[in-house]
């Protein structure tokens, strides 16, 4: 989910608090705070929307969560949620530069890279005491972020805090650790995409934006692979890039002491310019199909140009991938389990990201039926008109939405994630709250347009993991107008 936190900065001192929730009314929903907007990391500006919640949405009766934060002298930000009643702790240090600031294997190699060594410490001298406190220090990536995560206990947060710090401020890049982080990478990459569902969502990325978007490159790990990793280094690491960011029962004061001692000394350097945002790439529909031989059951992927966070369609597509995946669970749900009793798993997705966007529909169904869903999901999008009209589920889609950009996280990690998430697009802390008015504001008339200008059959994109060899015929048969790649 994706909360926010209020951060006033004031004499180079951030300040927030996390008061209770505003939450869409529903009577079988588990009491959930929420986080009120943040001020804007400006120095000045009119917080005047920034008052209370929407009237729509009131707030709940719950503790309130306190976040306090700091930005030293050469742009290094802290911010430290206190937060938790169990004696644990979870930290991201991270770098507001990822996959859309250069190609993507660059960017996770850095990451990956950042566990290694640096001018402080080795490699093994990170295993051995992260070993020896039960924790593990990791790399940790976004399309929009990279940096070093960990979580442990309290009394034992200190003990990795150095290297975390370091390895994402200066993190050295030996040439002979390369391979263990490629290996690590690759790894990682692996184990993402053995889950069917994650794969075609990996690969719908591909199709949408193009192979040769920073956010979809593949793999390139040739020769000259570490001499990119370091220059995506020198090109993006500055004091004024990092954040450090703390969740758990921790003092602020003593994480405030710690960075500045460790990284205070860093001084501020120039950073090559983000790319502004790319215009939505309109494909020609195209289907392409991921042989899993003797698979009983199918996974579905269907995705559409999307636009960045920052665009102001942004808010309707939120919506819109929110009520379509509802409409899907209806659509299989009485087709395949009341009447077929067969099962399914739906996932909708707005990615909104820096650079760029897209939405993506995943779903699971027995293989048999694949051919018939895909093509009825299609005809369910391209015939937006009666599912907006409905007004309880178009009001459903926007708490669905609203919650998206709102939602109190249940975790310290689910904070931290929040918190790198806004950072590395850039964008002041409080702007999910203007994005949760715009979700409020929407209109079923405004919905529609957005659909008939990127939810277009034409450039569908339709990725199915399944037995090719079961599948082809049916596919072809139930969708001759899109384009087969091999």
């Amino acid at each position: 989910m994706m909360p926010w936190v209020r951060l006033a900065l004031v004499a180079g001192t951030l300040s927030a608090c996390l008061e209770p929730p505003a939450t869409p009314p529903r009577s079988n929903d588990a009491v959930v705070r929420r986080i009120m907007p943040p001020r804007s990391r400006a120095v000045a500006g009119d917080f005047s929307a920034l008052e209370a919640p929407p009237s729509a949405y009131p707030a709940r009766e719950a503790p309130g969560v306190n976040a306090v934060g700091k930005v030293l002298a050469n742009g290094v930000e802290i911010l430290v949620c206190e937060r938790g009643q169990l004696p644990f702790v979870e930290t991201m240090v991270i770098v507001d530069r990822g996959a859309g600031d250069a190609s993507g294997t660059f960017a996770g190699l850095a990451a990956w890279g950042m566990v290694g060594s640096n001018a402080h410490y080795t490699r093994s001298e990170t295993t051995h005491q992260g070993s020896v406190i039960g924790s593990r220090l990791y790399a940790t990536m976004n399309n929009d972020y990279v940096g070093l995560r960990y979580a442990t206990e309290r009394s034992l947060f200190f003990q990795l805090f150095d290297h975390a710090l370091y390895g994402v401020s200066e993190p050295e890049l030996p040439s002979d650790e390369a391979k263990t982080n490629r290996d690590d990478y690759l790894a990682g990459r692996a184990v993402r995409m053995s889950h069917p569902f994650a794969a075609a969502s990996e690969t719908l990325v591909g199709l949408v934006l193009g192979k040769d978007h920073p956010y979809a490159a593949l793999p390139r790990l040739d020769d000259t692979t570490n001499a990119n990793v370091v220059a995506f280094r020198d090109q993006n690491i500055a004091p004024d890039r990092i954040a450090v960011l703390v969740a758990g029962q921790m003092e602020a004061g003593r994480v405030f002491r710690e960075v500045e001692r460790t990284l205070g000394s860093l001084k501020p350097r120039v950073t090559v310019p983000r790319p502004p945002p790319q215009p939505p790439v309109l494909p020609k529909a195209r289907l392409y199909v991921i042989d899993r031989p003797g698979s009983a059951q199918a996974v579905l992927g269907i995705g559409y140009p999307g636009v960045s966070a920052l665009a102001p369609e942004a808010a309707a597509l939120r919506v819109l991938t929110a009520r379509f995946a509802s409409g899907i669970r209806s659509l299989l749900g009485h087709e395949l389990r009341e009447v077929q009793g067969k099962t399914y798993g739906v996932s909708g997705r707005a990615q909104l990201l820096r650079q760029a966007g897209l939405v993506s529909l995943v779903f699971a169904t027995p293989e048999v039926d694949a051919p018939a869903a895909a093509r009825r999901v299609l005809e369910l999008v391209a015939g937006a008109g009666p599912l907006l009209a409905d007004d309880d589920e178009l009001a459903e889609a926007r708490r669905s939405a609203h919650r998206e950009v709102l939602g109190t996280p249940s975790t310290n990690g689910e904070a931290l994630e929040t918190l790198a998430w806004i950072r590395g697009l850039g964008v002041p802390y409080d702007a999910p709250r203007k994005w949760g008015a715009q979700i409020e504001a929407m209109t079923p008339e405004t919905a529609r347009t957005v659909a008939s200008r990127y939810l277009r059959r034409e450039h569908a994109q339709v990725v199915v993991i399944g037995d090719r060899a079961k599948l082809e015929g049916p596919l072809r048969a139930a969708l001759p107008d899109l384009e087969w790649l091999p």
